[in-house]
């Protein structure tokens, strides 16, 4: 799968890069909202790991505009947090992420979420620009 990983920490964003990267997926970074989104529109993605808090732009906001730009569905957003508060998990899959992992994460826990909406449609999605 090629991967996208956002986080403006450091730490937050190479250890699953190291993780999904040994596993033999592909796996690109970015430190803000926007370079995630200037990503997205050039290069087609599986999954979008995607921190909640980042100084630019909330996490939010930037599934928000991954969804609008999913014409055809393909994208999987997995909300990234270390906030896990009460209805967390309701609050993020009503703004449109498939799932939540809750910082820290172990490798098993990062595996298991980039399992697709659709498994088992096969083809390649579209970059979202």
């Amino acid at each position: 799968m090629r991967i996208l990983i956002v986080d403006d920490d450091y730490v937050n964003r190479k250890l699953p890069a190291v993780v999904l990267g040994r596993v033999g997926h592909e796996v690109v970074e970015a430190a803000t909202g926007t370079e995630a989104l200037t990503f997205a529109a050039s290069d087609a993605f599986d999954v979008v790991l995607l921190d909640l808090t980042m100084p630019d732009m909330s996490g939010y906001e930037v599934c928000r505009q991954l969804r609008a730009a999913d014409s055809g569905g393909w994208l999987r957003v997995v909300a990234y947090t270390a906030y896990g508060v009460d209805g967390l998990r309701d609050q993020v899959l009503a703004s449109g992420f498939d799932a939540l992992l809750l910082k820290p994460v172990t490798p098993a826990e990062i595996l298991e979420a980039l399992v697709p909406r659709s498994a088992g449609v096969g083809g390649t999605p579209p970059a979202l620009g």
